[in-house]
């Protein structure tokens, strides 16, 4: 395997997995450079991409010529990354866009929901100690959660919890993120 693609939950440590795969295999790390690399290639709005990228289009951006210009965008630029190969790619539906490309491991980084908000709300605690709202980020684990399945099943029409659109299913409640990693760079060459 040459490209890895990790799709990810909120607080389940996909990012963290991700950089240090990239690092130890000494492969590239893609993840928000996509948006500001699209953005400026193609002559688009980072706030606009970023937008795209983290929700859903509304029902007005679904008819909007402007957004499929967008998303047509940062697909583009997605596999261009992909093209120059040793990357690991992080989201975007990688799992869904390289599907039948034999050198791409496509990895689920998961937990359960539970796990998650308590892992983002002690990231989340400020420099003193100060907490965010229980409630606040259990908000924000379950929007991101529609957020991503609203966006595959509207791009892609598929479900991003789907095991078949993955080779490699890692549940960090039961796996810690050393061993995720040897897992996933045992399957990989290094650079």
């Amino acid at each position: 395997m040459s490209i890895v693609t990790i799709s990810h939950e909120m607080g389940a440590g996909g990012p963290e997995i991700g950089q240090q795969v990239a690092e130890r295999l000494g492969y590239k790390y893609v993840d928000h450079e996509l948006i500001s690399d699209t953005a400026r290639r193609y002559g688009l709005q980072e706030e606009k991409l970023e937008h795209l990228d983290e929700t859903k289009p509304s029902l007005f951006e679904r008819f909007d010529a402007e957004t499929r210009r967008y998303i047509t965008a940062m697909q583009t630029a997605f596999y261009e990354f992909a093209e120059q190969d040793r990357v690991v790619l992080m989201g975007r539906g990688g799992q869904w866009l390289l599907r039948g490309v034999s050198h791409v491991l496509r990895v689920r980084v998961m937990a359960p929901f539970d796990i998650r908000v308590k892992r983002l709300g002690t990231k989340l605690a400020g420099p003193m100690g100060e907490q965010a709202s229980p409630r606040t980020v259990t908000e924000m684990v379950r929007r991101d959660d529609t957020e991503k399945a609203g966006r595959m099943r509207y791009l892609y029409d598929v479900d991003v919890v789907d095991p078949a659109l993955y080779d490699l299913l890692i549940n960090t409640e039961k796996l810690l993120t050393a061993a995720a990693i040897d897992v996933i760079t045992d399957v990989c060459p290094p650079a």
